[in-house]
């Protein structure tokens, strides 16, 4: 892209609750936060030369495109022949090298750290070598951003800027046969209904994918109690132990959910019909009037005696949709198996695929080794029965 005169194109960053950035986007709907901890890398290429170079920036801006929302700039000025990075509207300019008649790839790293964010930026690493120290850092800066810009400004000389690229690891950034490698746009397959696509079109762009985290979760959209993080799921555990201390269901009910302040009645040891007062009523083993209110629909995490997959899900032929599925000797390993019983309907039908029950090993790193004993949150909520 080579912008013209004293050009400002700026672009809207591909953010929101369904881009490869959203790992990264804040409360605010900004690019300021990593959820998993994981660094953010930009790189662009960018050439500045003529007789009288111009001035020019790669800049990154945060709600608009004036000074006031600068975030962040790499900019060569004529005035001292060097490119330096700033933070911020007029933060302290950090030199880099003067400039060259070449091509200059510029890569920068962010280390987000809730107000005590760290930004480092290399001018030329060598592409295809290891993340080496890098030539310029700031340090105790609260960045946030939602687009970037290219400008062009003073002078007659001309700027072009190519190969913009986003990652989560050096080699995403810097690698020059990455982009040869990188396969086309896809489709997603075997899902009762498709995540938004980020291009519009039913298509999902390899930065889409994996789609899904470590917890079965959807990763580009936040909601109430999600889990980000294995402590986040022990920690539901006990705070759910205190909400049943705290809320151990109405006292007037029996072991059935029986209402022991009516009338008793002949204990038969089943459950049973009976008309009390000219009314039908069900009433509970031990022989008292019982009001059945309950969930449809209760499932196992293994169902091992139905040929449904039951809550488990499909993996074959969609691996690279997980971004952690367990290996062999993880705590979950046991829970990704192929299926044993031939699948009957839906995208897998017919065949016998690799699948990950998510619903056991979220509740065996929940509840332990004995989870399957330990789910008791029926009463608390006032279910008497369930299906």
């Amino acid at each position: 892209m080579q912008p013209n005169g004293t050009d400002v194109v700026s672009r809207l960053m591909l953010d929101g609750n369904n881009a490869p950035l959203a790992n990264f986007i804040d409360i605010n709907g900004d690019v300021g936060t990593s959820h998993d901890g994981s660094s953010l890398y930009l790189s662009v290429l960018m050439q500045v030369d003529g007789s009288t170079p111009p001035n020019a920036t790669f800049s990154l801006y945060n709600d608009g495109v004036t000074a006031g929302d600068r975030s962040f700039r790499i900019l060569y000025s004529s005035s001292n022949a060097t490119f330096t990075v700033i933070a911020g509207e007029d933060g302290d300019p950090v030199a880099l090298d003067a400039l060259n008649n070449g091509t200059n790839l510029f890569v920068i790293r962010i280390d987000f750290a809730e107000g005590n964010d760290t930004i480092s930026v290399w001018q030329n690493p060598v592409a295809g070598d290891n993340e080496p120290a890098p030539d310029a850092q700031i340090t105790d800066y609260d960045i946030a951003f939602d687009r970037l810009a290219f400008t062009r400004f003073s002078g007659v000389g001309t700027v072009q800027f190519d190969e913009m690229r986003i990652g989560r690891v050096w080699s995403a950034v810097t690698d020059q046969a990455a982009l040869g490698l990188l396969p086309g746009p896809q489709t997603i397959f075997a899902m009762q209904e498709a995540p938004p696509s980020p291009t519009g079109d039913g298509m999902y762009p390899t930065g889409f994918f994996p789609f899904i985290d470590e917890f079965g979760q959807y990763r580009y959209l936040e909601w109430d109690d999600k889990i980000h993080s294995v402590d986040e799921l022990i920690q539901s555990a006990a705070d759910e132990a205190a909400d049943l201390a705290a809320n151990p269901g109405p006292s007037d009910l029996n072991e059935y959910g029986g209402w022991l302040a009516g009338p008793q009645l002949e204990a038969t040891g089943y459950f049973r019909t009976e008309k009390v007062n000219g009314k039908w009523w069900l009433v509970d083993p031990d022989g008292r009037l019982f009001f059945s209110n309950g969930i449809t629909g209760v499932s196992d995490a293994d169902r091992e005696e139905s040929t449904a997959i039951a809550v488990k899900t499909g993996v074959s032929g969609r691996e690279d949709y997980f971004a952690d599925l367990p290996e062999e000797g993880d705590p979950a390993a046991e829970f990704l198996a192929v299926e044993t019983s031939i699948v009957t309907s839906g995208d897998y039908q017919g065949t016998y695929p690799l699948a990950m029950n998510f619903f056991a090993a979220n509740a065996q790193t929940k509840y332990g080794n004995d989870w399957e004993t330990s789910r008791k949150t029926s009463r608390t909520t006032g279910c008497a029965a369930g299906a």
